[in-house]
């Protein structure tokens, strides 16, 4: 018997860059602490037709690499605490970019090819 996780993610995350931070650190905290193949998909993406458009493109979240463009402005903050939390998050931001784990797939259940393709990784 061969085993593999699916992580998924909620197409409402990448509207919000800190919800979706903390999908990506619990991606790789689920990587790396269950051993196994891994898939991080991000469902219900034929509700982005109602949604609008994310923050980054599509492609940003296929395989994650310059995070810290997604949180630029947390450099520039104005506030103490902004201050604080900013340099924690683009800390966050580099652990996950160091790594190199986090990739998310995109699932559509209108679109057969996307269903096969994500089934084929399963497999």
């Amino acid at each position: 018997m061969r085993i593999s996780a699916l992580h998924l993610v909620d197409v409402s995350y990448l509207y919000d860059r800190n919800r979706f931070l903390s999908a990506m650190m619990l991606s790789l905290t689920a990587i790396v602490g269950m051993e196994m193949p891994f898939i991080n998909a991000i469902t219900k993406v034929d509700l982005m037709k109602k949604l609008g458009r994310p923050e980054m493109n599509l492609t940003f979240y296929n395989e994650i690499q310059g995070l810290n463009y997604l949180f630029f402005d947390a450099q520039f903050a104005e506030t103490s605490f902004q201050k604080k939390y900013g340099k924690l998050t683009l800390e966050m931001c580099n652990v996950i970019d160091n790594f190199n784990l986090v990739q998310y797939t995109m699932i559509d259940i209108t679109n057969k090819m996307l269903m096969a393709h994500i089934l084929m990784k399963l497999d």
